[in-house]
Parts: C-alpha cells; structure tokens; sequence
C-alpha cells in the first residue's frame, strides 16, 4: 500500500491564515441555504483574497483532500463573495486544522475501478446542478480520482441531473 498526505502544506496554509481552531466541515445543506443574515455577512469581501484562498483550498482537495472537495468547488461558485461566503471557507480551513493527520493510502484489492456518480439538482442560482464522482481502485481503495462541479446543463429533473453527472464522469 501507499499512502500520500500534505499535513506540511495544511500547516504552512494554516499558519499563513492564523487558523489554530478546529471545526466540522460545513455540510451541503448549511451552504445551499445559508443567507446573509445581518449587514456585516452581506459584505463584500476582497475578491482576489477569496480566489487565492479558494484555489490553495483545492489544490489540496484536487491531490489528497477529496473530502473538501465539494465545499471548496461549491464556494468558488460564490460570486460576487460576501463575509458569509469568506467564513464558511475558513470554516473549511478549520476542519483541516482538525483532520490534517488524514491519509489517502491505496490498497488495491483488485484492478476493478468502481466509480461512484452522484448530482445535486439546481442547487445553484441559475438553476444548474451539481455533479460528483469518485474514481476507486478495488473498490475498498483511496479514490485515484474525483469530480466536484457545477453542471454545464439546465437539468429539467433530479433524473436528468444525475444523467449529467455520469455523463461528466465518463467523459
């Protein structure tokens, strides 16, 4: 087996951001539906600071974080960002500072690839999906890839969205 981690890269990534408290990553819910509910989460944030923090976020997601893959990709979407949008991904930071131990290791139990497909339907606010999927080696391995995207599509179902979704995947 071989395993792969950047606990080195979190730390220097929580340093540089002053993170020293752990949380839960934010659930799927908590940002489909949250709303700015006073003045100062309606504010606008700097929106070169939020993509630079964005883009750190999913290089590691990309690589050995496919857990906050979804969470980042759904926050990247965020546009123009808001003081909400900035504190669930420090959210997203914290959960880090609190799981930067993790691993993917790969044990391939067989050469079967499994790939897991899932979509949200018209999550976003032009009414577009969500797509999802996950890429194993045996099954029981550590993911050899992932998908978290916005849909390109207008889906008409939650059907039609997940009919994107595995579209997207093999594609």
């Amino acid at each position: 087996s071989v395993s792969f981690d950047q606990s080195g890269y979190i730390d220097a990534l929580l340093e540089s951001y002053d993170v020293t408290r752990s949380a839960d990553c934010p659930h799927t819910q908590d940002l489909m539906t949250a709303l700015p509910k006073t003045a100062e989460e309606a504010a606008p944030v700097d929106v070169s600071e939020y993509l630079a923090l964005v883009m750190k976020i999913m290089y590691l997601a990309k690589r050995t974080r496919p857990d906050v893959l979804f969470p980042t990709s759904f926050l990247a979407s965020r546009t123009p960002p808001l003081q909400l949008h900035w504190s669930q991904l420090t959210r997203v930071l914290r959960y880090l500072h609190g799981t930067r131990s993790l691993k993917l290791t790969l044990r391939p139990a067989s050469t079967a690839l499994h790939l897991y497909v899932d979509a949200s339907y018209a999550i976003h606010r032009d009414a577009k999906g969500h797509s999802g999927a996950v890429l194993s080696l045996g099954g029981s391995s550590a993911p050899v890839q992932v998908i978290s995207k916005k849909q390109k599509l207008v889906a008409l179902s939650s059907t039609e969205a997940e009919l994107i979704a595995l579209h997207e995947a093999l594609g």
